[in-house]
């Protein structure tokens, strides 16, 4: 069975900031190429 602190040791070996900054670039440059956030300003 899974138990808390092996979630959270998992989840530090492939979570950080690094990774999570790059992430929300991916999806604000994705976000732009759609036409709806022109209409939105």
């Amino acid at each position: 069975m899974i138990n808390y602190q092996t979630l959270r040791r998992v989840n530090a070996g492939h979570v950080n900031t690094e990774k999570l900054e790059a992430a929300l670039n991916d999806i604000i440059i994705e976000y732009i190429r759609f036409e709806f956030p022109k209409f939105w300003g």
